[in-house]
Order: C-alpha cells, then sequence, then structure tokens
C-alpha cells in the first residue's frame, strides 16, 4: 500500500511539472528577452521564431491527422508533438546565442519536457521524436 501510495504521488508530480513546462518555458523566453546582452536583437527574434514554430505544428498536425495515445485527454491530433518540437526549436535557437554549458542545459531540459508527454500519455514516443527533430533542424535555421 506504501509504494502504491508512493508511486501515484510520483505520477502526480510528473502531472504537475508537465503541466508547468509551458509557463517555464514562458519565463525562461522573457529572461532571455530582458537580459541586456539579448535584447536588442537575439532574444525578441528567437521568441517571434517559437511561436511560428507552434502554428507550424498545428498545420502538420492538421497534415498529418495522427492520433493520440487511446487514453490521452486530448482529442486533436498528436503529430508532431508541438512541445517537443517548440522546445527543441527554443533549444537550438538559443544555443547559437548562449555561452558555456548553457547548450546542454537547454537539450536535457527540452527532452525531460518531451519525456514528459509520453510519461503522461498525451504523445507517443514517435510523434515527440518527430517533434524534437523538426525542432532541433527548424531551430539551427533559425538561430
Amino acid at each position: 500500500i506504501i509504494s502504491n501510495n508512493i508511486t501515484k504521488k510520483f505520477k502526480n508530480s510528473l502531472f504537475v511539472l508537465n503541466a508547468s513546462t509551458k509557463w517555464i518555458l514562458s519565463i525562461a523566453n522573457l529572461v532571455g528577452v530582458c537580459h541586456p546582452s539579448y535584447r536588442k536583437f537575439h532574444g525578441p527574434f528567437i521568441v517571434v521564431g517559437s511561436i511560428l514554430a507552434n502554428f507550424f505544428t498545428e498545420s502538420l498536425k492538421t497534415v498529418f491527422n495522427q492520433s493520440r495515445p487511446k487514453d490521452a485527454p486530448f482529442m486533436d491530433p498528436g503529430m508532431p508533438s508541438s512541445h517537443a518540437m517548440v522546445s527543441f526549436f527554443l533549444a537550438a535557437s538559443w544555443r547559437h546565442v548562449l555561452t558555456g554549458n548553457a547548450d546542454i542545459l537547454l537539450a536535457v531540459s527540452a527532452t525531460i519536457i518531451s519525456l514528459l508527454r509520453v510519461i503522461c500519455g498525451y504523445h507517443t514516443f514517435d510523434q515527440v521524436i518527430v517533434g524534437a527533430i523538426l525542432g532541433v533542424f527548424l531551430g539551427h535555421g533559425w538561430g
């Protein structure tokens, strides 16, 4: 009973973390845009690119029209994962601007966000992989 309770609490915490990823990305981008070094061009340019990438993802979902997993709480198509695409887009775009180990942190963060989508049952692994690949490709092109 204790083990089952711990598992349930852990899974609930993953759902809470997943639900907060859009806010985390928004705050991180706001910090990047407001930072004096990136405020003039890079930050706003990357944020505009992420918005366009999100619209592109929605268009691709209409074209592919692939269902989400059976028990997913959403009814819209799931291919590609917009969370994966936008988070990897941001990681790849900011990689061209930031220094140090920021690129590793961004890649790990994008990977965690994408895996949470699979763990929570919102996407299949393939939907997340396609979103991640498209995000990296578009992010490198944009950045």
